[in-house]
C-alpha cells in the first residue's frame, strides 16, 4: 500500500504559496515535487515524460496569462492525471472547475481542516480507482492492452480491437470488432489508462475510439460508428458538456 503521495503547487503568490506548502508538510505522508508561480510552467513539467507525474495537483485558479482551468483543459486529454484540489479566492469558478472531476474547491485563506480532508478524500480517489496501479489485481495495462476481469477469468482486451465502452457506476460493457464483454470497472478509470489520441469520452456514459466514427449530428450532438465487418451503425449520444471538445477534435485539433 502507498504511504506517500507526491504533489505540485500552482499559486503565483508568492507568500500564499509558502503557506501553503508549509501546511502541506505538516502531514508526514506528503511529498513536495515542485512549485510553480505560472500555469505554463506546471504544464512543461506535467507533459514532461522524464518528470514523475504527480499523486496531487493544488491549483490556483486566477493567475497571469493562463488561468487554472485553462491548465486542467490541456491535461484532461494524459492517459493518467494527478487528483486536483482547487485553492482560489473566487467563488464564481467552483462550478466549471466540477466539469474536471476536481478532488476539492477550497476558498482562501485556507482551513487548515478543509485542506486536510480534501486530501483525504483526494487519497481515497486514488486508492479506489487505481491512478498508479489500475486494477486491483495488480495486472497493469501494457503498451497495447490490457486485462479485465470476466467472471473467474482475466481477459486480454487489445486497444485496436475496442469500438466503444459504456458504463454505468461501476460496471462497463466493453464492445470489440469481435465481441462484448462486461467487467466491474469504472469509465473515469477506464478513461486513465485509454491512449488519448485514439479515445474520447463523448458522454457520461460514453467513451468511443475515434477511427470508428462514421457520421455525426452537425450540431454535433450524436455520432454513428460502424466497424470493418459490420453492417450495423451503432447511436451514440455526445453530452452537453463534451461537445466543445468533440468539436475541437472533428475540426482536426
Amino acid at each position: 500500500m502507498k504511504t506517500k503521495f507526491s504533489f505540485v503547487v500552482v499559486e503565483d503568490e508568492p507568500l500564499q504559496q509558502e503557506n501553503l506548502v508549509q501546511m502541506l508538510q505538516d502531514r508526514l505522508d506528503l511529498e513536495l515535487l515542485e512549485c510553480f508561480d505560472s500555469a505554463a510552467d506546471a504544464y512543461e513539467f506535467l507533459s514532461d515524460p522524464n518528470h514523475s507525474m504527480p499523486d496531487l495537483l493544488f491549483l490556483d485558479i486566477e493567475m497571469p496569462e493562463t488561468n487554472g482551468l485553462m491548465l486542467l483543459e490541456s491535461i484532461k486529454r494524459f492517459n493518467h492525471r494527478p487528483e486536483v484540489i482547487i485553492i482560489t479566492a473566487y467563488e464564481e469558478y467552483a462550478i466549471p472547475s466540477y466539469d474536471y472531476n476536481v478532488s476539492g474547491y477550497l476558498l482562501k485563506p485556507i482551513e487548515s481542516n478543509k485542506l486536510f480532508q480534501a486530501i483525504d478524500k483526494a487519497i481515497g480517489s486514488i486508492a479506489e480507482t487505481g491512478t498508479k496501479e489500475i486494477f486491483s489485481d495488480n495486472t497493469p495495462a501494457v503498451n497495447d492492452s490490457f486485462f479485465i476481469k470476466v467472471d473467474n477469468r482475466m481477459v486480454k482486451i487489445l486497444f485496436d480491437e475496442i469500438v466503444f465502452i459504456e458504463g454505468a457506476n461501476v460496471q462497463l460493457k466493453i464492445t470489440t470488432n469481435n465481441a462484448t464483454y462486461l467487467t466491474r470497472q469504472t469509465l473515469k478509470n477506464m478513461q486513465q489508462i485509454l491512449p488519448a489520441n485514439a479515445f474520447l469520452r463523448v458522454h457520461d456514459s460514453f467513451i468511443i475510439r475515434w477511427d470508428y466514427i462514421k457520421s455525426y449530428t452537425r450540431n454535433f450532438s450524436s455520432l454513428e460508428l460502424q466497424w470493418e465487418g459490420s453492417d450495423e451503425l451503432v447511436a451514440i449520444p455526445v453530452g452537453k458538456k463534451y461537445r466543445d471538445e468533440f468539436k475541437w477534435r472533428m475540426s482536426g485539433g
